[in-house]
C-alpha cells in the first residue's frame, strides 16, 4: 500500500502540478543538500522536494468561498524538472 508522500511524489512526477488544487505556480522556500521546500501560490500547501520523492510539509489553507487564490508567476519547473531527473 501506497503512502500519500509516495501518491503526491507520483502525481507531481507526472503532472508537474499541486495534488490539493492543481496549481502549478510555486514559490521556492528554504533549500539544502539535495531538498527544496515550495509552497503552492494558489492553496498554499507545503512540500519539501529531493530526489527521492515528496514530503508534505503543510496542508493547503482553506479559502473563503468566492475567493480566488492569489496567483505568482514565478516559475520553478526548473529546479522541479532537475529534481525529478536526479531520481
Amino acid at each position: 500500500m501506497k503512502s500519500e508522500n509516495d501518491e503526491i511524489t507520483e502525481y507531481m512526477r507526472k503532472y508537474e502540478r499541486c495534488p490539493d488544487c492543481g496549481g502549478s505556480d510555486f514559490m521556492g522556500g528554504p533549500s539544502g543538500g539535495m531538498c527544496q521546500n515550495i509552497m503552492c501560490a494558489g492553496c498554499g500547501a507545503r512540500f519539501n522536494m529531493s530526489p527521492f520523492g515528496v514530503e508534505r510539509i503543510g496542508d493547503p489553507k482553506p479559502t473563503p468561498e468566492g475567493c480566488i487564490p492569489a496567483r505568482f508567476e514565478i516559475p520553478v519547473l526548473g529546479w522541479l524538472e532537475r529534481i525529478f531527473r536526479m531520481s
